[in-house]
Parts: C-alpha cells; sequence; structure tokens
C-alpha cells in the first residue's frame, strides 16, 4: 500500500519536474524526488491545518461555521 502512495508521489513528482528540467539530465531523479517531497509536505501541511483554512474561507464568504 506505502509504494502505491510512494509511486503516486514520484508521479506527480516527475510531470512536475519535466516542466523544468529534461529526462536525460543527470539530476533528474534528484529533482524529481525534490518534487516528491515538497508535494508530500504540501499535502501534510495541507492535512494538518484543514479546520484552519476552512474556517478563513468561511470567513471570507460570510459563513461562520458554529464554534464547538
Amino acid at each position: 500500500m506505502l509504494d502505491i502512495v510512494v509511486r503516486g508521489l514520484l508521479v506527480a513528482g516527475g510531470a512536475i519536474t519535466s516542466w523544468f528540467v529534461a529526462h536525460d539530465a543527470l539530476n533528474y531523479e534528484i529533482v524529481r524526488m525534490a518534487a516528491a517531497i515538497l508535494i508530500f509536505v504540501l499535502m501534510v501541511a495541507l492535512a494538518t491545518f484543514w479546520r484552519v483554512i476552512w474556517s478563513g474561507i468561511a470567513r471570507l464568504f460570510g459563513r461562520q461555521q458554529p464554534k464547538p
């Protein structure tokens, strides 16, 4: 299961990296891995701060969430 997640991150990282680096460049694999790690960090940050982000969006559009 974990290998599917890692493979998906590397595919997404490869898609983003291919916009900026040629596939036959020597540093392609390193840049692809860095892009995958960046995507992973962004996903974790989004999951961590989802309530704060969602409440900010709700306040922006004038909808208040009930406080627990």
